[in-house]
């Protein structure tokens, strides 16, 4: 199902932000036996810098991203948003857990333009 939903490669680098005991565990085990990367993040994703997120996706080759919408959320509402000189033109963005709200989702299209967003609970 990741395979063809996520439109996932071999050399796909997922970045999950979220507890690592949480339900979504079982993704995180289909990811690694399909052998492609993980990148687990637990905490404030903009914690260091109104920019840290960001930069861990461009830093580390992100393709794919599967977060709860909540710290999206409060990136919107802060105005965190990638800067110009970050490439995140193949990122690939799942909200899990609940729905993403209006404005996170408009935040996100605009601050990832060439990107696919996937509000898996869809829209409230």
């Amino acid at each position: 199902m990741i395979l063809i939903n996520c439109n996932t490669e071999r050399d796909s680098r997922w970045l999950s932000v979220m507890p690592a005991g949480t339900g979504i565990w079982i993704i995180h085990l289909t990811i690694h036996f399909l052998g492609q990367t993980i990148v687990l993040y637990e905490g404030s994703p903009f914690f260091l810098s109104p920019t840290s997120f960001w930069d861990v996706l461009e830093k580390h080759r992100i393709s794919h991203i599967l977060m709860f919408p909540n710290p999206l959320d409060e990136m919107q509402k802060r105005n965190y948003s990638p800067t110009k000189k970050l490439n995140l033109s193949l990122v690939r963005l799942a909200t899990v857990g609940c729905s993403t709200k209006p404005k996170t989702y408009d935040f996100l299209v605009r601050s990832l333009k060439d990107s696919v967003f996937s509000p898996t609970y869809g829209n409230s």
